[in-house]
């Protein structure tokens, strides 16, 4: 009968300390990843809104849609940030005699925001639009 009583026995203190430890250290670990997490998130949502409304800022130029100068240089909020865009037009080629190729810009939209050390940067080669002019 000895045999049996001594496989019934309990887990002793030490073994109950120990567990609650590790488990207690486990919950901490997660704990303390959720904010990281949550940071990642709110940074990808960023750039994700970034990189949409440069990419929409740039075609609107490349669709040749004229801008008024002070939408060169703006701030645009989405999602509660603020955005700094700003779109740049730099002459490739001179004006060449009517019929041929039309004179040449790179268009760059950078957008830039608060805690982002690197900003977003779209750019593209087209011609003038049709009514001539800046783009």
């Amino acid at each position: 009968m000895e045999i049996m009583r001594d496989s019934y026995r309990g887990m002793s203190l030490v073994e109950v300390i120990l567990a609650v430890a590790l488990a207690g250290g486990a919950l901490l670990t997660l704990v303390t990843l959720f904010p990281a997490g949550m940071l990642s998130l709110q940074k990808a949502r960023d750039l994700e809104a970034a990189t949409a409304y440069g990419t929409e800022v740039l075609e609107t130029s490349r669709r040749g849609i004229d801008q008024t100068a002070t939408l060169n240089n703006f701030i645009v909020t989405i999602n509660r940030t603020d955005f700094h865009v700003t779109r740049d037009f730099h002459a490739v080629s001179k004006s060449t005699p009517v019929g041929l190729r039309p004179p040449l810009y790179d268009v760059v939209v950078t957008v830039t925001w608060q805690g982002q050390p690197y900003p977003v940067t779209i750019g593209t080669r087209m011609p003038v639009p049709s009514a001539g002019g800046r783009p």
